[in-house]
């Protein structure tokens, strides 16, 4: 876990945040192994927690569905 994490914040592994993020790929790490606890910070608290993470994208699954039944109900 301590590998993959600091390959998610190099230069090739950045693709990852965003799946990191949505599935909470850190959700148990143990903090003492980082070299610092700070690094913690170097990504969205998402990717530490599957309730925040479970939480924001059940919010932004919401926000595409009231989008697309408005285009619905303008005909498009």
């Amino acid at each position: 876990m301590i590998l993959f994490f600091y390959n998610v914040l190099s230069p090739t592994g950045v693709k990852f945040i965003k799946f990191a993020e949505k599935y909470a790929f850190f959700d148990n790490l143990d903090f003492d192994d980082l070299i610092a606890s700070d690094h913690i910070k170097l990504l969205p608290k998402e990717a530490f927690s599957t309730d925040l993470a479970m939480e924001k994208y059940a919010e932004v699954n919401s926000i595409k569905k009231k989008i697309l039944n408005y285009r619905y109900d303008l005909g498009g």
